[in-house]
């Protein structure tokens, strides 16, 4: 990435050409960014966006981590390649970029999705706990004292 070049950059505010020609980042894949919040901007009177130049630099730092391909993305998540198509368009993987044609998902969206994952699963769990213990004190409430039940448990 041409962190060095940006940051001798002379112009405090980037256009979205500008920006897509320093990064090597496609156009829409920055405007969701503006869009979903994660690259602040601002328009001109003209109503072009325009990014800070600092803004553009942190954006580039942030992807410095490992990035995955669709393919790869749903590998690691166990999903089918729709569903990642899906989350992307849905805004899912809010830091994802789309890199000479290809859509790269950096790996903390992956596991911030993990994560939502896990917390569901400990919530069926725990309600499936919660459940079974229901069914057992429901059981034993209705077995009637003195049947063959109670007496081949003691």
């Amino acid at each position: 990435m041409p962190t060095t070049a940006l940051l001798n950059y002379s112009k405090k505010w980037l256009t979205v050409a500008e920006v897509v020609k320093l990064t090597g980042y496609g156009k829409q894949p920055i405007i969701n960014r503006i869009k979903l919040g994660s690259l602040p901007a601002r328009k001109d009177d003209k109503g072009r966006w325009q990014i800070a130049r600092h803004e553009v630099v942190k954006l580039l730092d942030r992807c410095t981590e490992p990035m995955y391909s669709c393919v790869e993305a749903a590998a690691l998540l166990s999903f089918s390649d729709r569903t990642i198509a899906v989350k992307l368009r849905q805004g899912g993987f809010p830091n994802a970029v789309m890199v000479w044609g290809e859509w790269r998902i950096p790996e903390s969206d992956l596991l911030d999705i993990m994560r939502e994952g896990t917390a569901e699963a400990e919530l069926e769990v725990q309600a499936a706990k919660a459940g079974v213990t229901e069914e057992l004190e429901d059981a034993e409430s209705a077995t009637p004292e003195g049947s063959d039940f109670e007496l081949a448990a003691a």
